[in-house]
C-alpha cells in the first residue's frame, strides 16, 4: 500500500497553498471545510477487504503527511483513540497542508454510499421515505419530472385550493424548491430524481449551518432549532413541539432525543457518509469554485442564506 499511496503528486506544476497556522483552531471557515473534508474521505475509508485506503493516491500528500508512516500514524490514531472527524482534523499540520490541491478532489467519486443520519430520520417522519409522494399522502411519479415540472405540478395544485405545495422525499415546498433552484444555478431541466432531492436537502441543511455545526461553530441545540424551521416535523427543542406547532398543519413527529441522535452519528461517524459529503452544503462547491473564499484571513459563513 505504500507504494500506491505515495505515487509521485502530479498537480501540474502548481505550488502548494498552505498557511502558517498549524492548527485546526486558526483556521477559517473555508480551510476548516476542505481540511473536514480531507478528514473524513482519507481517514474514514476502507475496501471491500477492510483494508484503510484513501480514496485517491494524491490525498496523503494534498494532507502534509510526507512519509507513509506520518500517515499511518494519523490514521491509526483516529481508531486507537477513537477520534471523530473534526477531532482527527485537529491532528494536522495545516503548515503542510495543499488547500489548492484538496478543493480539486472529486468527493463524490472518491466516497462510497452509506446513507446519512440527519436526512434518513427527517424523510422516515416527513414522508416515509417516499420520493415520489406529495402532502397528504398522495404520490406522483415526481423522479421521472424535471424541476420547472414540478414547479409547474405544484403552481397547479396551490390553484386549485390544496393546502400544502409539498412534495418528494423531504417535502419540498413550490417556493423553497423554485428558491433552491435559483441559488443553485440549475436551470429547472434537471430531473427531480433522487439523487437531485438528496442533493437539494442537504443545500436547505446547509443554510441552516451545517457547515458550521459539522465544524464544531455551532451547538446541537441551535441547529436542531435551525433545522425545525425548515422540517415541520422536527422538533424545535427539549420541548418536543414543531417550531410550526398551532398552524393547523403541522406537528412533531419524532423526539428531540432522536434528532440529537441523528445529528451525533452524523458528525462523528466513522463511515464516510455519500450524501453527506457528495453534494455537501453548498460550502464545498463555493470553497471549490470561489478562489477569494481560499484567501487566508477570516471568511464569512458558507451557506445559501
Amino acid at each position: 500500500m505504500a507504494e500506491k499511496i505515495f505515487q509521485p503528486f502530479n498537480s501540474k506544476a502548481s505550488p502548494r497553498n498552505t498557511l502558517t497556522p498549524a492548527d485546526y483552531a486558526s483556521l477559517n471557515s473555508a480551510h476548516a471545510f476542505l481540511a473536514l473534508v480531507m478528514s473524513i474521505i482519507s481517514g474514514f475509508g476502507k475496501n471491500e477487504e477492510e483494508e484503510d485506503i484513501p480514496p485517491t493516491d494524491d490525498i496523503p500528500q494534498i494532507m502534509g503527511f510526507e512519509q507513509p508512516e506520518e500517515f499511518g500514524a494519523w490514521k491509526s490514531a483516529i481508531v486507537t483513540e477513537r477520534l471523530d472527524a473534526p477531532q482527527a482534523a485537529q491532528r494536522i499540520d495545516y503548515t503542510k497542508f495543499d488547500f489548492r490541491a484538496a478543493k480539486k478532489i472529486d468527493v463524490p467519486s472518491a466516497m462510497r454510499e452509506h446513507g446519512h443520519p440527519i436526512l434518513d430520520l427527517i424523510a422516515e417522519h416527513e414522508s416515509n421515505g417516499n420520493y415520489n409522494i406529495a402532502y397528504g399522502g398522495k404520490t406522483h411519479n415526481f423522479t421521472s419530472m424535471t424541476i420547472n415540472q414540478v414547479l409547474e405540478w405544484q403552481a397547479q395544485i396551490k390553484a386549485d385550493g390544496a393546502p400544502s405545495t409539498a412534495v418528494g422525499r423531504y417535502q419540498f415546498l413550490n417556493t423553497t424548491l423554485s428558491e433552491l433552484r435559483d441559488k443553485l444555478h440549475l436551470s429547472g431541466d434537471e430531473l427531480f430524481n433522487e439523487a437531485m432531492q438528496d442533493r437539494l436537502a442537504v443545500a436547505l441543511l446547509d443554510r441552516r449551518g451545517y457547515t458550521k455545526f459539522l465544524c464544531a461553530q455551532m451547538d446541537e441545540a441551535t441547529f436542531m432549532r435551525n433545522i425545525s424551521k425548515e422540517w415541520a416535523s422536527l422538533p424545535k427543542d427539549a420541548g418536543g413541539l414543531s417550531y410550526y406547532a398551532g398552524d393547523g398543519l403541522n406537528k412533531a413527529l419524532t423526539s428531540a432525543n432522536s434528532v440529537m441522535a441523528a445529528l451525533r452519528e452524523t458528525k462523528n461517524n466513522h463511515v464516510p457518509q455519500d450524501r453527506q459529503m457528495e453534494f455537501r452544503d453548498n460550502a464545498y462547491e463555493l470553497a471549490r469554485h470561489e478562489p477569494a473564499i481560499i484567501a487566508a484571513g477570516p471568511a464569512p459563513v458558507l451557506s445559501l442564506a
